[in-house]
């Protein structure tokens, strides 16, 4: 996605860092979310029920947060040399 959705060129090696960094952030994000929706839904089944909602929009939040930081850092990677 870091490489070819761009609309210009990025080496293969700099959109491979930048996607494993973005993609071990995403999947400890998710590890958390996963954890504090179990959390919530064992309290009560009516508030777990109803606190998933604000979650999941936050959770959306973020997983656009990171893909956007994604592109950040491969585009900072790929041009750390032009920017000193």
């Amino acid at each position: 996605m870091y490489k070819y959705i761009p609309s210009t060129h990025v080496d293969y090696k700099f959109a491979l860092r930048a996607a494993l960094v973005a993609g071990l952030a995403l999947s400890l994000f998710q590890l958390v979310y996963v954890e504090t929706q179990i959390f919530f839904s064992r309290m009560n089944s009516v508030f777990g029920a109803i606190a998933a909602i604000p979650f999941m929009m936050i959770w959306f939040n973020v997983i656009w947060f990171l893909v956007l930081f994604g592109a950040e850092l491969t585009f900072s990677i790929q041009n750390q040399e032009t920017v000193k």
